[in-house]
């Protein structure tokens, strides 16, 4: 699990906060790609959620959001392994104070508005390993706007 956070030296500055999986060797197993392969389903599915929901010019919420993130990973056979929220508001605080993909732990209401900006990373946690994609997100002129060149499609080997 790399996790990476940082922001410029400049105390208006946004912070920037993603989350790649990768595996010390040339062969990962299947079960890690699965996992990988379900996580990765989650990340996606939310951000198309949300972008749909934009596109049609409906509300969405951040316990929506994280529930259309859960309902991939329960679909995948991992329910017992989701740990988490699929993720936080981002401002010039790490976890911001904005609206949350939380529908469990703190389900959030609030709506995804014009200038949001918030994390989307499922995570799944076995007694054998974890792992957690992440990456940022915004919303622009009534669009959805994933930051960064890309997320990540493929497991990192080392």
């Amino acid at each position: 699990q790399l996790d990476i956070w940082a922001r410029e030296n400049s105390k208006n500055s946004i912070f920037a906060d993603i989350s790649w999986v990768g595996w010390t060797g040339t062969e990962v197993p299947d079960e890690v790609q699965k996992m990988f392969n379900a996580v990765t389903a989650a990340r996606d599915g939310c951000a198309e959620f949300i972008a749909s929901r934009l596109s049609e010019e409906k509300p969405v919420t951040g316990a929506e959001a994280d529930s259309e993130a859960r309902r991939i990973l329960i679909q995948s056979g991992y329910e017992d392994f989701i740990k988490h929220r699929t993720g936080h508001g981002i401002d010039t605080a790490l976890h911001g104070s904005g609206t949350g993909l939380d529908s469990v732990e703190f389900p959030d209401k609030r709506h995804l508005i014009e200038g949001s900006c918030f994390s989307i990373e499922p995570g799944l946690y076995t007694m054998q390993f974890g792992m957690r994609t992440e990456i940022d997100a915004y919303i622009s002129g009534g669009k959805l706007k994933i930051s960064g060149p890309g997320p990540q499609t493929k497991i990192l080997t080392f």
